[in-house]
């Protein structure tokens, strides 16, 4: 079975430099040209503006991200209906368009904090609710963003909320050729199907990426017993 058509795979890149080690942070989301593509434009226009939506948003709250954390680009693609890119555009975090954390007590890098994104009414009953789900991972965080029993305050949680649903808003409304817009949504394999992301939310609780985790070197000490 095909993918709909006019299909679009954004992803934000950042790297995290520390303690003499180094890694690549991603994340990114599935989302749809509601009008009539011009592809090269389009994506180019959706990269800057995602650029743009990432620092209007999160760029007043850097204190919240760990300083390790800076921002390296974000890359649009136009899928096929196999999600095979044929085209891209990418916009880089740089002349006037940085972005840098700024909390000096880091999180370690694996542990962040998830954005989820719900299709329906999370408070429902949806048969296969997994088709409906999707998730991006925030670069890594600061410490000083959990309370002292380890997780994120009720008020950090409101606040984190808050910055992710204009960022998703700003993107949704991003204006590109022939009257189009690219709504963020959930792509499902299961059902070979995109759906606009209705809800959003998050979690009091940190998550740990496994993929950010394998990526470090380790350096074990040991000892006789």
């Amino acid at each position: 079975m095909a993918y709909p058509a006019n299909l679009i795979y954004t992803k934000l890149t950042f790297s995290w430099t520390g303690g003499g080690m180094s890694e690549i942070q991603e994340f990114g989301f599935w989302q749809t040209h509601t009008g009539t593509p011009s592809w090269a434009t389009d994506l180019q226009t959706l990269a800057d503006g995602t650029r743009d939506a990432w620092n209007t948003n999160f760029g007043s709250v850097a204190s919240w991200f760990s300083n390790a954390i800076n921002g390296v680009k974000v890359a649009c693609y136009e899928m096929d209906s196999t999600l095979h890119a044929v085209s891209s555009a990418s916009s880089a975090f740089s002349s006037g368009h940085t972005f840098h954390g700024t909390d000096s007590t880091g999180l370690p890098p694996q542990d962040t904090v998830v954005i989820t994104l719900y299709c329906d009414d999370p408070a429902h009953f949806v048969g296969h609710r997994a088709r409906r789900r999707g998730r991006f991972y925030l670069p890594t965080m600061g410490a000083s963003q959990l309370n002292g029993q380890g997780y994120l305050g009720t008020s950090t949680v409101a606040g984190i909320l808050g910055q992710a649903k204009a960022f998703v808003q700003d993107v949704d409304n991003i204006g590109l050729s022939g009257s189009g817009k690219p709504p963020i949504g959930v792509l499902s394999r299961a059902d070979v199907n995109w759906r606009e992301a209705a809800f959003i939310g998050c979690g009091r609780i940190i998550d740990t990426q496994r993929r950010r985790r394998n990526k470090l070197s380790e350096a074990y000490v040991t000892d006789t017993l």
